[in-house]
């Protein structure tokens, strides 16, 4: 009997569970659609957009636009409309981006001081430089005159902003360096823009680049010896000096050079103040092109050869 009574008592038990099981579960349902439609009808009351987002113990309310209603101000949708049917487009809207102020003359300025890192706690990094760049030419410049007075530093990094360089003199953009310091990896730099001018006072270094620690690898053997023959190349592409010049200033560790020095080494075009590096930017923005120099005028023979 007792056996029995405990069969039949679980079973009821079990029967009345999956009931209340059913129960809630058809409840929390029914809540669920209902809170589904509510927030489906929530319309924005500034620009009736739909809800991004609801509090239901306040009542507050953020758009899809970031509009934000404060408690009592949604609405629901209006009753739907019979509408034509639209074509959809597959081209995306422009962002909207601030109109910024025109630059004086058409010529912007940007900053390649201090050391160059690969973080902004401790130097001037490529992206640094590219938003400053971005920002120059938003602002419709037609020239930039790259300010470099740099000791050198991370190689990696300023070939970045050499690449940014480059691509902004693709994209019609001249660049013009007034160099007080172009060392070591700022040479890179200053080397990538269409002119140079070095200030009487300025200074160049040309050296070897160095790992910042010991060599235990091949891997990193590897690297150094490939980051100096690209580094060799870059210098003897971008100045009058031959290979071989090039090759003995660096691997002799004696490739510091003053401002005359740097013009007859083809290092850059002229030796002359900041004000003279903002005329030579004002000429090309004002459509008379970059002057003539020898170090382009080689150059240009030879890649013409």
């Amino acid at each position: 009997m007792y056996a029995t009574n405990g069969a039949h008592a679980r079973q009821f038990y079990e029967r009345d569970e999956a009931a209340r099981r059913r129960d809630v579960f058809l409840a929390l349902t029914a809540a669920t659609a209902t809170g589904a439609q509510f927030f489906a009808s929530l319309r924005c009351p500034v620009c009736k957009a739909r809800a991004a987002s609801y509090q239901g113990n306040t009542g507050d309310m953020k758009c899809e636009r970031g509009h934000v209603s404060r408690k009592g101000q949604a609405r629901p949708a209006p009753a739907p409309v019979a509408t034509a049917p639209v074509a959809r487009s597959l081209t995306v809207a422009p962002a909207r981006v601030a109109k910024l102020p025109p630059l004086p003359g058409n010529v912007g300025h940007v900053m390649v001081q201090g050391a160059i890192s690969a973080s902004p706690r401790t130097g001037r990094t490529a992206g640094m430089l590219h938003r400053d760049l971005d920002e120059v030419k938003a602002r419709g410049a037609k020239a930039v005159v790259v300010h470099v007075g740099s000791g050198g530093g991370d190689l990696a990094e300023a070939e970045g902003m050499a690449r940014r360089i480059r691509l902004l003199s693709a994209m019609g953009v001249a660049t013009v360096a007034h160099v007080t310091n172009a060392s070591s990896a700022a040479s890179v730099v200053a080397l990538a823009c269409d002119y140079s001018v070095t200030a009487p006072e300025g200074e160049w270094l040309v050296h070897e680049p160095v790992l910042n620690c010991p060599i235990e690898t091949v891997e990193q053997l590897s690297t150094l010896h490939g980051a100096r023959a690209k580094l060799r190349e870059h210098y003897q592409r971008h100045s009058t000096m031959s290979a071989a010049e090039v090759g003995g200033l660096m691997s002799a560790d004696i490739g510091h050079f003053t401002s005359e020095g740097a013009l007859g080494a083809g290092l850059t075009d002229e030796v002359g103040d900041e004000a003279r590096a903002v005329a030579v930017a004002a000429e090309v923005a004002a459509g008379l092109g970059l002057p003539r120099s020898e170090r382009r005028l080689a150059l240009a023979s030879r890649r013409r050869a």
